[in-house]
């Protein structure tokens, strides 16, 4: 009878090998460095990271991390990493609240720049006439005046605006001169109505020539004055109907006369097709252009519809 011995053996060979301490791996002791501060494992895991640990070692290095002169150097850790956040809070905040002041000084620069020129100006004019009833006499010389609102960008040249008040026979009404365009529009509020005529360059400085004027004015004072501007009377006749579109008069103009029936005007020795005669509400109107640089202040007067 054959006895096997083999079994015995490999017993001993699986309790030698069951005594032996189990092997930690360097992954474990990453895991204990994540969860007790990375800054830590450098000085007291480094050497262990190099070879695979036995579960004496890794229980030995796990405990380091609970001894008070751990905790001690963790909690300033923490602390010099949270005044460490809060400066970095502080720096941000600083660097955004210059940014937003130097975008606003510069935005402001800028709006402040392209911005028009609102004021007022006197206007002195005289006007010469004569009675009906003593045709013989000459004429007689009127002189007065008046102060106008004026908006004028001197910036873009694109538009000057004139608030012209009612002196003698002349209605107050709202003078726009669109230079991108090339029009003209009188805006009677009181009546609710715009007419519009071509720009006549000729009596109508442009924005920039006409900022200097009013600058020289300044300087000089309503006392002293200026040249006085000299009354010329344009007849004009009135287109029926209203027009429909205002958008080829210009934005500015577009704007002014968007709740209003606006008409155009022609001047009256321009031969134009004649509609049906009727009563012209608009007969007998007067309004003035304003005072914009020329030492002409023209009134358009307004005598029948076409």
């Amino acid at each position: 009878m054959t006895i096997y011995k083999g079994k015995a053996a490999d017993e001993k060979k699986l309790t030698q090998k069951s005594d032996r301490p189990s092997v930690v791996q360097t992954a474990d002791i990453v895991f204990v460095c994540w969860s007790h501060q990375v800054y830590l494992c450098s000085d007291y895991l480094f050497p262990f990271l190099l070879k695979p640990l036995t579960q004496p070692e890794f229980d030995k290095a796990e405990e380091s991390f609970h001894s008070p002169a751990i905790k001690v150097l963790r909690s300033h850790a923490q602390i010099s990493e949270r005044r460490f956040m809060r400066i970095c809070a502080v720096l941000a905040v600083l660097t955004i609240l210059a940014f937003a002041t130097c975008l606003g000084y510069f935005a402001r620069h800028k709006l402040i720049s392209n911005k028009p020129f609102i004021g007022t100006l006197h206007v002195r004019f005289h006007d010469y006439h004569r009675t009906a009833d003593e045709p013989y006499l000459p004429e007689s010389r009127i002189n007065g005046g008046f102060f106008e609102q004026v908006e004028v960008d001197w910036k873009t040249n694109q538009y000057e605006k004139i608030n012209v008040p009612p002196f003698i026979e002349v209605r107050s009404a709202t003078v726009v001169h669109d230079f991108v365009q090339m029009w003209t529009a009188i805006v009677d509020r009181d009546d609710s109505h715009c007419f519009v005529t071509p720009l006549n360059r000729s009596i109508t400085f442009p924005p920039e020539t006409f900022m200097e004027y009013i600058k020289d004015q300044q300087k000089i004072g309503i006392k002293y004055g200026t040249t006085s501007f000299s009354v010329q009377r344009h007849v004009h006749k009135v287109i029926t109907p209203p027009q429909e579109s205002l958008l080829e008069y210009g934005v500015h103009i577009a704007s002014a006369c968007h709740f209003y029936d606006t008409y155009l005007l022609v001047k009256a020795d321009k031969p134009v097709a004649m509609s049906k005669r009727f009563a012209c509400q608009f007969s007998g109107k007067t309004y003035s252009l304003g005072g914009t640089g020329y030492p002409i202040l023209v009134l358009v007067a307004l005598e029948g519809c076409m």
